[in-house]
């Protein structure tokens, strides 16, 4: 995709933009009914925003489908297509020319500027809503390309992509055999050195000076978003399982990062992009045992064991591990 071309627009020039009316699970409590029910969005940052399902009625503050979504904190915009109301500090954008597919575009576009210009606890109300700009395709340099956006979108959906290899992967854990992590994990189990969030400066994900900083969080692979590296960093090398000792949240890092506090980091011989996803994945299926309540502290994951494939001779299949990663569906774009 070309951007060299777009044009800078300002959303409150763009859009029409209001601060939602706030509830809350006391005010609007969740329900389990499965008809006649409301989207609850809020400023979380999975399953598009929606943070439960509440009762519908007709006295509630109802935003109309056809808009965006933007938390105040959480900074993530997604488009809502179906009617809605709102957690707290919550903005909505409308335009008579959006659609679904020119919506979820800009939303991509807005959560692109955001990351790197609202991060890190700086709020994101309604009035830097209206003042924030960004840049957005546009034949004539005065108003959006609507149809080159709803185009593209639309031809994302339209063109799924196809595994051809039509790889029937089945897993018996049946014969698997528990390794401790400090068999699993020969070249180590430490504790991360974390760099604190007002020590660090977000940057650009194309600044050539990046580099990762991850920490607990659940989502995007661990990583809060790129920063400005600096040489007095403890940097990590890349090829590594991080576990966020209090969330029980694990994922495999590819590529060099810092960490947060609370993050610890185990290395393999064996381990490699394949294998990093496979144990990271298994660790994950067991941390409702150490979410919270039972933190996964370094001392506790030496002393655990994980389920692993196991060779004829009793030893740790990693071949397996990564063949089994390579012929799940889409493995081969891994």
């Amino acid at each position: 995709m070309e951007t060299n071309s777009w044009v800078e627009f300002k959303l409150g020039n763009l859009f029409k933009v209001k601060k939602a009316f706030a509830y809350n699970n006391e005010t609007l409590p969740p329900t389990d009914s499965k008809e006649n029910t409301i989207n609850c969005i809020t400023r979380s940052a999975i399953n598009n925003g929606c943070d439960y399902k509440a009762d519908y009625s007709p006295d509630l503050k109802v935003e109309e489908g056809n808009a965006l979504t933007i938390g105040g904190e959480g900074i993530i915009c997604f488009y809502q297509s179906d009617r809605f109301v709102c957690g707290t500090n919550m903005t909505v954008l409308r335009h008579e020319k959006m659609n679904k597919y020119s919506g979820l575009f800009i939303a991509a576009v807005i959560n692109f500027y955001s990351k790197d210009r609202f991060s890190y606890g700086r709020a994101f109300n309604k009035h830097q809503v209206e003042n924030a700009t960004v840049k957005l395709p546009s034949s004539d340099g005065v108003e959006p390309d609507w149809k080159y956006m709803e185009d593209y979108i639309e031809k994302m959906w339209t063109n799924n992509l196809v595994d051809k290899r039509n790889n029937d992967v089945t897993i018996d854990t049946g014969k698997w055999k528990k390794f401790p992590f400090a068999d699993v994990f020969d070249l180590g189990i430490g504790k991360g050195k974390p760099q604190i969030k007002e020590s660090v400066q977000p940057c650009s994900c194309k600044d050539p000076n990046r580099i990762l900083y991850v920490t607990r969080t659940d989502l995007n692979n661990g990583a809060v978003g790129f920063v400005l590296k600096d040489e007095n960093f403890d940097v990590e090398s890349g090829n590594a399982i991080i576990i966020g000792d209090t969330t029980a949240t694990c994922f495999y890092q590819e590529n060099e990062f810092i960490t947060g506090d609370h993050i610890v980091v185990l290395r393999s011989s064996h381990l490699n992009k394949y294998t990093g996803l496979f144990i990271s994945t298994m660790v994950k299926n067991e941390n409702y045992r150490f979410s919270y309540g039972r933190a996964f502290k370094k001392s506790l994951i030496e002393a655990s064991t994980i389920l692993l494939p196991q060779t004829k001779d009793g030893g740790i299949n990693w071949e397996y591990m990564g063949k089994v990663i390579k012929d799940i569906k889409f493995g081969n774009l891994i």
